[in-house]
C-alpha cells in the first residue's frame, strides 16, 4: 500500500520492534530520498526497532504514547499507519486518535490495519472456560506492551498465549465465519464454496485524502 500511494513520508503510530520498518527497507519501498518515524509506547520494542533499522538514516524511532500524540512538527507526513493500535485502547482514546491526526494531517493518506477484537464482546452461548480465556486475552491486550518489556514470567506469557488462541478462533468461528458464509451465500456462490472458504482476521481500511476540485 505504501507503493500503491507514493508514501514517502511515513509515521507509523505502534511501530513495535520495526517489523514494518524492515519490510519497508528489506523490499525498498521507502525512495531513497523518504523518511518514517516509528512511535511505540514500549522503550524495549524502540530500542529493538533501533537495532534492527540502524544505519538507514531514513527510519527513526521514539517512544510515544498513541493516546497523546503531538506530531505538530512533522508537517510534511504524508503517510500514517496504525497497524494493530486501536485494538488495544478504549473507544474514547480511539477518537482522541482520530481526531489528533485528522486536524495534524488533513492531508495524509491514513492506512489502518486491525483485527475484529469488538466482535468477540458480542458473542452468546460461549463456554465458562472459554469466557475465562476472553476475560484474560482482554486484560492482557490492554497491558501487551509487558511483554515486550520483559516483565512477565513464562507461566503469565503462556497464559496470555492460550487467551489470545481462545481469542481469535472464537472471533473466526463464532463471529467471522458466520458473517463470512452470510456474505458469500447471498452472492450466488454454492453454500459448500462458503464453508471451504477462509475469512480473513485482518481488516485493513484507507482513508485518502480529498483532492480539491479544479475548475
Amino acid at each position: 500500500m505504501v507503493a500503491r500511494h507514493e508514501l514517502r513520508r511515513i509515521l507509523d503510530i505502534g511501530c513495535g520492534p520495526g517489523l514494518f520498518a524492515d519490510e519497508l527497507q528489506r523490499h525498498r519501498t521507502l525512495p531513497r530520498d523518504g523518511s518514517y518515524v516509528g512511535v511505540d509506547v514500549s522503550p524495549a520494542a524502540i530500542d529493538l526497532a533501533r537495532t534492527r533499522l540502524a544505519g538507514d538514516a531514513r527510519f527513526t524511532f521514539r517512544v510515544g504514547d498513541a493516546e497523546h500524540l503531538d506530531e505538530r512538527g512533522a508537517s510534511d507526513i504524508d503517510g500514517i499507519v496504525v497497524s494493530f493500535v486501536l485494538s488495544y485502547l478504549d473507544t474514547h482514546a480511539v477518537h482522541r486518535l482520530a481526531a489528533t491526526l485528522a486536524q495534524a494531517y488533513p492531508r495524509a493518506t491514513l492506512i489502518v490495519a486491525l483485527t475484529f477484537r469488538s466482535c468477540v464482546d458480542r458473542l452468546e452461548d460461549v463456554a465458562p472456560d472459554e469466557e475465562r480465556e476472553l476475560r484474560a486475552a482482554r486484560r492482557y491486550l490492554r497491558g501487551h506492551p509487558a511483554v515486550a518489556e520483559g516483565r512477565w514470567d513464562v507461566r503469565r506469557l503462556l497464559h496470555y498465549r492460550a487467551s489470545i488462541e481462545t481469542y481469535y478462533r472464537l472471533t473466526e468461528e463464532r463471529t467471522l465465519y458466520a458473517q463470512a458464509q452470510m456474505l458469500w451465500v447471498g452472492r450466488a456462490r454454492s453454500r459448500r464454496a462458503a464453508i471451504r472458504a477462509r475469512p480473513r482476521t485482518l481488516h485493513t481500511i484507507v482513508r485518502t485524502p480529498r483532492r480539491p476540485r479544479t475548475s
